[in-house]
């Protein structure tokens, strides 16, 4: 049996019409276009209302030489003028930085670090640091393949050849 088609035209507003959503879909359009396009204005007057109010403001802006003072600082971060006098690392804080620098690092089973500490006789922390970064980075360019070459004491004497203390 065949299906009769009714003869009942829908109108235009009725929903079965594709053209009665157009109405809804520019009306929602309307809407939030209105609401970006003001939040746009609104932030552009807050920021030149801001600027304008900056440019004629009295107050004291505080010149190079203030902004070090006490009253422009914060109480917290303030400097003092007081100079310590830090010396220089022994043999044993010289050992436990160069252990906590290659702790997490390949190094070659036998190291003999000992041998090391006392070529690093006047070398800072930042010295010790520096010493295992190269010789990390001339183990890793004898890398062959996948397998990771470990560090040993040719790359740390190595180092020690191209980073002069810096304490004198």
């Amino acid at each position: 049996m065949k299906k009769r088609k009714s003869s009942k035209k829908t109108s235009f507003l009725s929903p079965k019409n594709k053209w009665s959503r157009r109405g809804k879909n520019l009306a929602y359009f309307t809407v939030s276009f209105t609401l970006y396009f003001f939040a746009y204005i609104f932030w552009w007057v807050a920021f030149f209302v801001k600027w304008l109010f900056l440019l004629f403001s009295k107050r004291k802006r505080p010149s190079a030489k203030e902004t070090n003072s006490a009253h422009v600082t914060d109480k917290k971060t303030r400097r003092s003028d007081a100079q310590a006098d830090v010396g220089l690392l022994d043999r044993f804080t010289r050992l436990e930085v160069l252990m906590a620098q290659l702790e997490n690092r390949p190094i070659q089973e036998g190291l003999n670090i000992g041998s090391i500490i006392d070529l690093t006789d006047g070398c800072s922390k930042a010295d010790l640091v520096k010493i295992v970064g190269i010789a990390t980075q001339k183990a890793f360019s004898r890398k062959k393949g996948k397998d990771i070459s470990p560090i040993v004491e040719d790359d740390l004497i190595g180092a020690l050849e191209s980073v002069k203390p810096s304490v004198s």
